[in-house]
């Protein structure tokens, strides 16, 4: 599945998801801010909702770790 997003432009996103299990509205609400790549944490303070308004993410998923792949990491700060 990977190799068919090598060329995406979303392809850090699609990584993001795989390695992290956030749900999608997570997903599209994450700003770089929200990323500490020194720290390999996520914090997850928004949700984009169907509406196209965001809100706050569900209690359960506020600050997941980041996968400590080699590949990963790559693509995140590339």
């Amino acid at each position: 599945m990977l190799e068919a997003a090598s060329d995406n432009r979303f392809k850090a996103l699609y990584m993001v998801a795989i390695h992290t299990g956030l749900r999608r509205g997570e997903l599209l609400g994450l700003k770089w801010t929200d990323v500490d790549l020194d720290a390999g944490m996520l914090t997850v303070r928004r949700s984009l909702d169907v509406d196209g308004t965001f809100k706050a993410p569900k209690p359960d998923c506020r600050t997941r770790p980041e996968t400590n792949s080699s590949r990963a990491e790559r693509v995140q700060r590339a």
